[in-house]
Order: structure tokens, then sequence, then C-alpha cells
């Protein structure tokens, strides 16, 4: 019984660590622009001060999409299919923040943690998917990516 209360306590106070690392890292981010893409015309950045390598020797790093007009209507048109209706709430979406981690030597990845923020940075979504490590697509977003962060390491 003590066990299962400690267990979440320590999954509450992950939750919450995690919600502050996102307000935070919006509001003190240096976002550098790192690709658009093909297409939709999106625009994405990483966050210069929140990289690091954590204890796996993974690097982590906070990325932001920012949208295109072509960009948020696909995006919409994802989040529709995969349950969200409130058009309100989906038309003033105005950007995305992921949080990975990048292998840099076994060219993997995994989402941590996102974020959709509307134009008044409100959370429309938000998530901690179960990470689990995926091969790096050649000529994707997550590619650049991975080639800017892990130059040098």
């Amino acid at each position: 019984m003590t066990s299962i209360l400690i267990k979440r306590l320590l999954l509450t106070i992950s939750i919450v660590c995690l919600f502050l690392v996102g307000y935070t890292t919006v509001n003190g981010a240096e976002w550098v622009r790192y690709a658009t893409s093909k297409g939709l015309d999106d625009k994405y950045y990483y966050d210069e001060t929140s990289i690091y390598s954590d204890s796996e020797g993974a690097v982590r790093v906070w990325i932001k999409q920012d949208f295109s007009y072509k960009g948020k209507q696909h995006f919409i048109e994802s989040m529709k299919q995969n349950g969200h209706y409130d058009n309100k709430k989906l038309e003033n979406i105005s950007y995305v923040l992921d949080y990975f981690a990048i292998k840099c030597s076994t060219r993997e990845y995994k989402l941590i943690s996102h974020y959709v923020r509307d134009t008044k940075e409100s959370v429309i979504d938000s998530g901690s998917p179960q990470p689990t490590w995926n091969s790096i697509p050649a000529g994707s977003i997550i590619e650049i990516l991975h080639k800017t962060v892990c130059k040098g390491r």
C-alpha cells in the first residue's frame, strides 16, 4: 500500500515538473531557426538554452513549430482525426512545443512531451507519451534537428 502511494506521489511530482519545464522554456527560450518544412512551410526552432545531455547520454532539447496557414490547416485536420472537435480552440492554434531526447550516436529519438498553444499562450492540448526510441527518418525535420544539436558531440 505504501509503495503505491510513493509511486503516485513520484508520478504527480514528475507531471508538475514537466509542466513547469514547459512554462519556463517558453518564457526564457532563445529560439534558433533550424528548418522549414517542405510543402507546408512551417518554421522549426530549437531552444538553445534547453540543450543538455541526460544520464543516458541523449541530448534533450525543446523545439517549437510555428505554423504557416497551410500547416495550421493540416494540423487542425490531424487534430480532428485524433478526436479534437472544439473548432473554436483549434482555429486559435499558434504553435507546438515538443520536448525531445536524441541519441546522437545511434540516430534515435523519442518524444517526451508536447504542448499545443494558442495565440494567447494557453495550452490547447498536451501530453507525455510513453516514450519509445525511434529511428530518425532520412530527410525529416528530426534529422535536421539531429544534425544541428549533435554537431560536435
